[in-house]
């Protein structure tokens, strides 16, 4: 049974009040950003009123998410990787292992529609010495993919419960 005579607002403005910090809190400003293709048809006001700072979500007033990094505002999407192995003249050879043939499919589909989803791409400098891929040099494609459903849902929820204790979390 939950007791109704609980006020959680109060609760926290109450104990954050008896909460001193001891240095000056520094509001990080919004720098300049670059802001990926699908963004720029957005009104610039609208992505201001977001006001999000780095590594963070928040949602418009239609319930979109967007992520900001240290380079860029992303709409719905997150950050994926995708390991593969390529010999000494860099010629592709194999996925990781770990792959179900499905996310190899998904992948290969998804660069071969846009390209511009692969972010940055890391190859080892030094040769496997695991027995399955020993010899071959290890690579990471780092590439952005759409947020699930439930993903979606469970930032959004987040991005809500965020802005309802934000205003209790104002230091002095």
């Amino acid at each position: 049974m939950v007791d109704s005579s609980f006020d959680l607002a109060s609760e926290l403005q109450e104990a954050l009040s008896k909460v001193t910090v001891p240095f000056e809190v520094e509001r990080l400003e919004p720098r300049d950003i670059i802001l990926k293709e699908e963004v720029n048809h957005l009104d610039q006001d609208l992505l201001a009123s977001l006001d999000i700072r780095l590594n963070e979500y928040a949602c418009d007033k239609n319930g979109h998410v967007y992520y900001r990094d240290n380079t860029s505002i992303r709409p719905s999407s997150r950050a994926a990787e995708m390991i593969f192995y390529q010999d000494e003249q860099g010629q592709f050879v194999k996925y990781d292992d770990k792959y179900k043939e499905e996310a190899i499919l998904d992948f290969e589909a998804a660069v071969e529609a846009d390209p511009n989803i692969v972010t940055n791409t890391w190859v080892s400098q030094t040769p496997s010495k695991a027995a399955k891929s020993k010899g071959l040099y290890k690579g990471i494609y780092f590439y952005e993919t759409p947020l699930t459903d439930t993903e979606n849902k469970r930032i959004r929820g987040m991005v809500a419960i965020k802005m309802r204790i934000k205003p209790l979390l104002i230091f002095k």
